[in-house]
This record gives structure tokens, sequence and C-alpha cells, in this order.
């Protein structure tokens, strides 16, 4: 699997703000940091709809926007806003490596443990099947994160979609016909391989979702996704869903 840096979302040096004054203010003790920094956080929650934009750093990194929340509890949270495409990617990695290592010991356990057989297979499921649903869950939010606001899109029956028309549309015709349309990037000409590897990942995704039995002779109903799943190779969708999302911004993805 793969190991990568999770960044903020928006970077301040990415907004094209121009600045008419920079004010350094330097705390002489932690309480009155402190109390000025509650005070910035009041003022932004009651100040949303004004346009007001908090930058924040992260030690060794460049300031980035951050997100205000408060809770119905009335705790307030506010940090440089993550990118959530990188920790769904993230997600995938984690769970997908982790579910290698449990097919492994399953692998191990002779079929005539039965029991033992059950337990570890329930673990593998849970790891393989949360890793292919953030897989591809990564690479359909990356790709409504990328559609521009203001698009209207011609379609070939001559419909116009907006960016919430085109979000809803499937992943096939996101990656073959709008993605080229507005970026010019054909993955499925240049890279026809990973491009059936994505789309092959979304069906057992679609499988495990939108579950259908399978009534078989011998009584069971789900043996061919069981099968599928026990027979997964997640480095290969992995290397695909990588390279479609720096190919069309690059460096999306940033390994460690």
């Amino acid at each position: 699997m793969k190991s990568i840096k999770i960044r903020p979302l928006t970077l301040s040096e990415n907004l094209n703000l121009k600045v008419s004054s920079v004010k350094n203010i330097k705390f002489d003790n932690p309480e009155k940091a402190k109390a000025a920094i509650e005070k910035i956080m009041d003022f932004v929650s009651k100040s949303k709809d004004k346009g007001i934009i908090v930058a924040q750093t992260l030690r060794g990194q460049p300031a980035a926007v951050a997100t205000n929340v408060t809770t119905k509890d009335g705790h307030t949270f506010q940090f440089p806003e993550p990118n959530p495409v990188l920790l769904y990617f993230k997600n995938a990695c984690d769970h997908l490596a982790k579910s290698q290592d449990l097919l492994k010991e399953l692998k191990a356990i002779e079929a005539i443990q039965h029991e033992l057989q059950y337990h570890k297979f329930l673990e593998y499921f849970v790891e393989v099947t949360t890793g292919i649903t953030f897989l591809v869950t990564s690479v359909e939010s990356f790709i409504n994160q990328h559609i521009p606001e203001n698009i209207a899109y011609h379609s070939i029956k001559g419909k116009i979609w907006s960016k919430a028309d085109i979000e809803w549309k499937d992943l096939k015709t996101k990656i073959k016909i709008i993605i080229p349309a507005i970026y010019n990037l054909h993955f499925l000409k240049t890279n026809e391989k990973e491009y059936s590897l994505i789309l092959e990942v979304q069906d057992i995704r679609d499988r495990l979702v939108h579950l259908k039995t399978e009534h078989k002779e011998n009584k069971t109903f789900y043996e061919e996704i069981i099968k599928c799943l026990l027979d997964f190779e997640p480095q290969k969708y992995v290397d695909a869903v990588f390279l479609y999302l720096n190919s069309l911004q690059a460096n999306y993805i940033e390994e460690i």
C-alpha cells in the first residue's frame, strides 16, 4: 500500500488575496495568547457570512484556510481544513494493508478448523470491504471536487448540466466523458489498464453496497462475493487510483 501526506485543503497563497498590511503580535505568556485566540474564534464564528477568512499554519507547512465549527453542545473547533479526499485514500490504504495481513493469517488456517476460519474471515471482511469502499469514494469525491462551480456542460443529448447535475452522474461517465471535456485528460486512451481497474473496483464496491442474493443449489447466497473478496489484489487498484488522481492534478497525493 502507500503512505501519504495529509495536507490541508486550501493554502492561503492560492487564494490570490491582496494583503494591505501585516501585523505580528507577540505574547509574553500563554494565557494572553489563549485569550486572544478565543476572542478571534468567537469573532469568526459570528462573522462567517461576512467573508472572514482565518489562516493557520501547521509546523513546517504554509498557512492554510481554517475551518471554524461549534458543535451543538458548545465546543468550538478551529484548525486548518483537511482534504477529505486524502483522508479517504489514506483510510483505503490503511484498511487494505491490514486486510492483507489478515488474509495471510486466514490462509494459514486449515479448512478443518472451520470456526477459526470463520472468525478470521469476519475480521478480513471488515477491513477489505472498508478499504474498497474508501478507495472508490476517494475517486468519486476527487472528481466532484474538481468540477468547476459555475460549469454549464452541454451533454450529447443537448441538455445543460450544472455542477450539481454532474456530481450525480456515474463514475464511468465522469472519467470517460466529463473530465476529458473539462480538463482534456483522456485517461481511457492513455491508461486503459488503470481505467479498467478503477471501474472494476467500483463494480466490486457497488456489489457490496447494493448486496444482492446469488442463490445456489447448495443453499448459499453470497459465495461469489466471498470468493471475489478472497481473490482481491488491492495493490493494483490502489496504484490505478493513485495514478488517476495525480494525472488530473500533479502531486495531488504525495507519498511519504
